[in-house]
């Protein structure tokens, strides 16, 4: 049976669960970060329902050697914890968290920002960052509808990017430039 609690977590958990795709996840952390804080869920409860719901049900795809890159399907189950689950970490996420946290991290810092705005200043600060996300984390010519998406969003540009910056730093994967991908960014915003 499908409970209004169910209703109400499903879009959290389907947001939540593209942070286990095996593909590039982070310029999703805004879309994830504005549905966590469109549901009217506190941090800590947001935190609860991302490792004792989402991370024990869809962690399995970052650990397979063939992971899903669409979405998971996360059934109609309900993924509800019981109120008494430990709220300790768990051995899998002691041995798996770190494939997460990072994103989850900078997921849960962004859900802070967008909670006291209204519906259009979130979507703007989203767009913003998926932006940023793109032209940082996914080699993109920065011709077209990036410069598009730029001159729409000109002046939300430097103080969401001042914002954005140290934590998309923390999500640097491997030998990976941000640094000079960050400053190849700053000048495109600069640039008229």
């Amino acid at each position: 049976m499908v409970t209004l609690q169910t209703e109400r977590r499903r879009p959290v958990w389907e947001a939540m669960s593209d942070l286990f795709l095996d593909t590039e996840t982070r310029w999703s952390l805004g879309h994830c970060a504005r549905v966590c804080a469109a549901s009217g869920y506190d941090d800590a409860t947001l935190d609860r329902i991302f490792w004792l719901e989402v991370f024990p049900e869809a962690i399995s795809n970052l650990r397979s050697v063939a992971g899903e890159w669409a979405g998971l399907a996360l059934g109609d189950l309900p993924l509800t914890a019981p109120e008494d689950a430990a709220a300790g970490p768990s051995l899998q996420r002691r041995l798996h968290g770190g494939l997460v946290e990072p994103s989850w991290r900078v997921t849960s810092a962004l859900t802070q920002w967008l909670r006291p705005l209204d519906d259009a200043q979130r979507d703007t600060c989203v767009r913003a960052w998926s932006l940023f996300a793109h032209l940082l984390f996914q080699p993109v010519p920065l011709d077209g509808p990036w410069l598009e998406t730029r001159d729409a969003l000109r002046p939300v540009l430097p103080y969401e990017w001042a914002r954005y910056r140290p934590l998309a730093l923390t999500l640097a994967q491997g030998d990976e430039d941000l640094e000079g991908a960050a400053q190849k960014l700053e000048a495109l915003i600069a640039r008229r």
